[in-house]
């Protein structure tokens, strides 16, 4: 029998292969909402050239695997609160939003209020850079536009929304905090995504390599975070 570590790793690797296939089979030319906000060349190599990306690390995998139990285990309680009280909830609620050509699913929405919440984990370090001692936590502007275009697709499909919240988990002590998102970001959130389609649909070259757009930060710009960096070579290439 194969070791404990090898055998664990096949097990992520079925699921991250079974939610691929159930997810996102057939629906390669969306852009991912959880992209928004990001390098628009992403968007051009995996949604309209629908480039394959690199190999996901088995170390990320696990990485990802405990991000996904916190999630679960969340909105299982909501769930759990909202069926004690008769209320409505999405959970997981696909989403498209076709002006935009962008399908996603949301983690949360609370009918009964109009508010959207966005589950993030991440380690201590990351927690001290989004909260350190700062009142008004620094929150990255891509997160609060990826919640902004579920707030779009809400307002399109059901009704005016309330607020949109960004929960975050500490996986390292499981401190837990919200953050307000303005209301405001839908507006740069339509901005984004009009300027993403301008500049890849029906496009034979990728978007130009510039700083701000491709890409917006220059932290997403190498190997670590980029899927298609060795297809593109990246802003420093420029």
């Amino acid at each position: 029998m194969s070791d404990v570590k090898e055998i664990y790793q096949q097990y992520l690797r079925s699921l991250r292969d079974k939610k691929n296939a159930s997810r996102y089979k057939g629906m390669e030319s969306f852009f991912h909402s959880s992209r928004a906000g990001l390098c628009m060349r992403k968007h051009y190599y995996g949604s309209v050239q629908q480039v394959q990306g690199k190999e996901v690390e088995d170390k990320t995998l696990r990485i990802f695997r405990i991000g996904d139990l916190i999630h679960t285990d969340i909105q299982d309680a909501m769930r759990w609160y909202a069926d004690s009280n008769a209320l409505p909830i999405f959970i997981e609620k696909e989403l498209f939003i076709e002006e935009y050509n962008v399908r996603g699913f949301i983690d949360l929405a609370i009918v009964s209020d109009d508010i959207l919440i966005d589950i993030k984990t991440c380690n201590s370090w990351k927690w001290r850079t989004l909260f350190g001692r700062k009142f008004h936590p620094d929150v990255p502007e891509n997160y609060s536009l990826q919640l902004a275009t579920y707030g779009i697709w809400y307002e399109q499909e059901y009704d005016k929304l309330n607020g949109m919240k960004l929960l975050y988990y500490n996986k390292d002590n499981s401190d837990m905090r919200e953050v307000d998102v303005p209301m405001s970001m839908m507006e740069r959130a339509h901005d984004y995504w009009t300027a993403t389609v301008e500049v890849t649909q029906e496009q034979p070259e990728p978007p130009a390599l510039e700083l701000g757009t491709s890409p917006v930060y220059e932290w997403e710009c190498n190997a670590k975070y980029c899927d298609y960096f060795d297809i593109c070579g990246g802003i420093k290439k420029k």
